[in-house]
């Protein structure tokens, strides 16, 4: 398992937190207030997001500080790689040819 998921302690004021403990190997006070945010944000309106930026500051710190850019650009660039390979295979659909289907089948 991993933080798969949201759960809430119950009552009327409780947070949602994730259902697993996160792995004692991250960066769990990093990851902690990741989950936090995302799954406490005060309104799900679209056209009020929730506070990115300090969110956006401390994962940029922790991978400057650890020395993870390099590591960190190469492995989105292999997940790109793999996603462009997977639709020329024809595994994954793009959205946009999704809506061309359902133009085609009307």
């Amino acid at each position: 398992g991993g933080a798969g998921g949201a759960g809430s302690s119950g009552g009327e004021d409780s947070r949602h937190r994730t259902r697993e403990p996160l792995r004692r190997y991250w960066k769990t006070a990093l990851w902690e207030m990741f989950f936090d945010t995302l799954l406490n944000c005060p309104t799900c309106d679209a056209a009020v997001p929730p506070p990115l930026g300090n969110l956006r500051r401390m994962f940029e710190a922790h991978i400057a500080a650890q020395g993870l850019g390099a590591k960190l650009r190469h492995g989105l660039m292999k997940q790109t790689i793999d996603m462009y390979q997977q639709i020329r295979e024809g595994k994954v659909w793009l959205e946009r040819e999704l809506q061309l289907v359902g133009r085609v089948g009307h």
